[in-house]
């Protein structure tokens, strides 16, 4: 009954020994497996925004101090009158007027001082606008009449009328300054690394030297007690004999 019960434990423990090396060779494996690197380039995207373009025309031509100028927004393209457009006139570096077109694309302001203005347009979707008003000062034409009368002694009357007249006719200048907007292409470029982790095996050099020298033992125990049961089995035999 021993001896099979030490045969069973010697079985069983000789499983365990090969499945523990077992583990071990798939440890091995998985520790060589080859590092994997993904790298993920994003994809470039240019946005380009179509922008339009105002028309701007004033009225009078030439204005003067104490006139009022009317302005007129037009798209450039379609000629269209556009409203609510956004309106600035600046004079001298400081915004003195401001609004927005009319349904009829009309801005008024009345300028009471001889100069430059600038007159700025923004609206969605369109390109701003700048362009110089110039105002001249309100000449005062002055006429002068002069009447000379002579008296003779033969009674002759001679009269002389001099009539001067002097006119001033302001400059006018006109400066156009158009600004377009060159879109921008952005590049950007993300790299993602994964890498995989490498496994390290539990079982060790001073394991795999253990578990030899157990199976050593094991079998050296299991050959000296098959000697210590052979001469008991072989006087055993020679009794049944002589009986």
């Amino acid at each position: 009954m021993m001896k099979n019960t030490n045969r069973i434990l010697a079985m069983v423990f000789v499983a365990l020994m090969c499945i523990e090396l077992m583990n071990f060779v798939i440890a091995v494996d998985e520790s060589t497996t080859p590092e994997v690197t993904t790298t993920t380039v994003a994809d470039t995207t240019t946005t380009l925004i179509r922008r339009r373009y105002f028309s701007l025309s004033y009225a009078p031509e030439t204005p003067l101090t104490g006139d009022c100028i009317i302005l007129t927004v037009t798209d450039r393209s379609t000629s269209d009158e556009l409203k609510d457009v956004d309106v600035d006139v600046n004079f001298d570096g400081k915004k003195t007027f401001y609004g927005i077109t009319d349904a009829n694309g009309k801005f008024t302001f009345c300028p009471t001082k001889a100069g430059s203005y600038e007159v700025v347009l923004d609206k969605t979707r369109y390109q701003t606008y700048e362009k110089t008003v110039p105002v001249g000062q309100a000449v005062v034409t002055t006429t002068v009449v002069t009447t000379t009368v002579e008296v003779t002694t033969t009674e002759e009357e001679t009269t002389t009328e001099e009539v001067t007249t002097t006119e001033e006719i302001p400059a006018t200048t006109e400066k156009i300054t158009t600004t377009e907007e060159v879109p921008t292409t952005t590049e950007v470029i993300t790299t993602t690394t994964v890498q995989e982790e490498k496994v390290t095996p539990d079982i060790t050099i001073w394991s795999i030297a253990a578990i030899v020298i157990v199976i050593i033992l094991v079998v050296l125990y299991m050959m000296t007690k098959k000697k210590k049961t052979e001469p008991e089995e072989k006087s055993k035999k020679g009794k049944e004999k002589e009986e």
